[in-house]
């Protein structure tokens, strides 16, 4: 029987921002990125990974920040909208399609990774592993970034 969960296929994800129905989105940079990388809050960022990036504001804000951006999605729609938007802004990042459990095997490293609203979509049995893959592509004392807020 296949074990599969719907939101961990990228099909669904393909869906979800095919049908515009991304609502998770703010779609703009998220505040708290902005101060976290104009008030250098975790110091100065070389390499960001971010993961689950969607339609990549994040990615094209740290881009226009003098910051090497990688950014990877599940979904190729979300790619494709955020390639196309960081072209208009001047913004540089690379955009990979890669599903995150895979991190592991990629073998690049990074100063930071950061993620919002990517652990609101998993199983919470599978935050485990994919804190273990975060791990994996950190450089030592590297740093994880991850924004959560109440859900009031």
């Amino acid at each position: 029987m296949n074990n599969i969960k719907f939101y961990e296929s990228s099909d669904y994800w393909e869906k979800r921002y095919s049908n515009n129905s991304d609502t998770w989105t703010l779609n703009k940079v998220n505040p708290v990125f902005v101060r976290i990388i104009e008030e250098k809050k975790f110091g100065t960022i070389n390499d960001l990974l971010i993961i689950g990036c969607g339609k990549g504001y994040e990615a094209c804000f740290a881009a226009q920040s003098n910051i090497r951006v990688t950014a990877v999605d599940f979904s190729i729609k979300a790619l494709t909208s955020a390639e196309e938007d960081c072209k208009l802004k001047n913004g540089n990042p690379k955009f990979i399609n890669m599903n995150l459990f895979e991190l592991k095997k990629w073998g690049e490293k990074f100063d930071s990774v950061y993620e919002y609203t990517t652990f609101c979509s998993l199983n919470p049995d599978k935050i485990e592993e994919l804190l273990w893959n975060i791990e994996s592509v950190l450089k030592t004392n590297g740093i994880f970034i991850t924004v959560l807020f109440p859900l009031r």
